[in-house]
């Protein structure tokens, strides 16, 4: 399975994505990271993966937040599979201010098992 994870700061939860790989999915993840959403150009190109995971806080050097960037892949792709990775604790009332459909969120600080669960649940949808 193949990952795109705008994520800025993902040497944070790079161990807990590894570790999650190798015990529950037999390293079959296979996963880009981009700090920004310049970082992956055109846009166009998120349809060569299975799964997004979005953090909401990119860095301020992004051209996109995580909102408008899910937007934008929403309008490419009619059922992409996306998870939000996101220490912000009002994210589903930001996602409802936002005109976004529920999304599933994945809360910082991560462990793998929840990972893990949030992967499978994201992909079995």
């Amino acid at each position: 399975m193949k990952i795109a994870i705008f994520e800025n700061q993902f040497h944070q939860v790079k161990t807990q994505f590894d570790v999650a790989n190798r015990i529950y999915f037999q390293d079959t993840l296979k996963y880009d990271q981009f700090n920004s959403s310049q970082d992956l150009k055109p846009l166009e190109a998120i349809l060569n993966y299975d799964l997004v995971i979005v953090d909401i806080s990119l860095s301020s050097n992004s051209d996109l937040d995580g909102f408008d960037l899910i937007k934008g892949i929403m309008e490419l792709k009619t059922h992409p599979k996306i998870l939000i990775l996101t220490g912000n604790s009002n994210i589903k009332e930001n996602l409802q201010n936002r005109h976004l459909p529920k999304i599933p969120i994945l809360m910082k600080p991560v462990d793998v098992i929840d990972i893990s669960n949030k992967i499978k649940e994201v992909m079995s949808k």
